[in-house]
C-alpha cells in the first residue's frame, strides 16, 4: 500500500509540474522580399519589428526571399546594399526609448543591426532555390557570396515546413 501511494504521489507531481512549465512561446516568421528599391525602408523597417518579437520573448524566423537576397549579395568591395547604411538619429533615439536601452547600445549601421538580431536570437534563412536563380549562387545550399555567415539557406520544402511551422506570420 506504501508503494502505491509512493507510486500514485510520484505521478501526481509529475503530472503538476508538467502543467506548471513555461509552453514554447509562438513561433513568427518574418518575411522579408523586398528590395532596395524603395531606399529600403520596408527591410529596415523589417529590423525593428524583429527586434520587438524578441524583446516580447517570441521564437524569430527570418526568411529572406525574392528581392531582398540581391540586398545581402556581396560586391565587388565585399559589401552588401545594406550594412553600411546608417540608422537615422531619431530613429537611434526612439529604438532607444521603446527598448529602454542606452543609446550606446543601438546599433549605428544596419550591418551590425543585423548581427545583433542574430546574437539576440533570431534565425535566419535564405531561399536557395532563388539565390541560384538569382545568379547569387552557382549551386543550391551555397550561401557564400553572402554578407552574413549566420544565414542559412534553405529548399522550398524547407520554406515551408518554416511557414506551417510558425503561428504568427509577416511579410516586408
Amino acid at each position: 500500500m506504501k508503494r502505491l501511494r509512493g507510486l500514485l504521489l510520484a505521478l501526481l507531481m509529475g503530472m503538476m509540474s508538467g502543467a506548471l512549465a513555461t509552453p514554447d512561446p509562438p513561433h513568427i516568421l518574418i518575411h522579408l522580399r523586398t528590395g532596395m528599391a524603395d531606399g529600403g525602408a520596408q527591410l529596415r523597417a523589417a529590423y525593428d519589428v524583429i527586434w520587438a518579437a524578441l524583446e516580447e520573448g517570441l521564437r524569430v524566423k527570418v526568411l529572406i526571399d525574392a528581392d531582398a537576397l540581391t540586398v545581402y549579395q556581396r560586391g565587388w568591395r565585399g559589401k552588401d546594399d545594406i550594412e553600411a547604411r546608417k540608422l537615422t538619429e531619431p530613429l537611434r533615439h526612439s529604438l532607444a526609448r521603446q527598448f529602454a536601452v542606452p543609446l550606446r547600445e543601438v546599433p549605428l549601421n544596419y550591418g551590425d543591426y543585423l548581427a545583433m538580431l542574430s546574437e539576440k536570437g533570431a534565425a535566419f534563412y535564405v531561399n536557395g532555390t532563388q539565390l541560384v536563380a538569382a545568379g547569387v549562387e552557382e549551386q543550391a545550399g551555397s550561401a557564400t557570396r553572402l554578407s552574413a555567415a549566420f544565414f542559412t539557406p534553405v529548399d522550398l520544402r524547407e520554406i515551408v515546413d518554416l511557414r506551417a511551422s510558425s503561428e504568427i506570420y509577416l511579410a516586408y
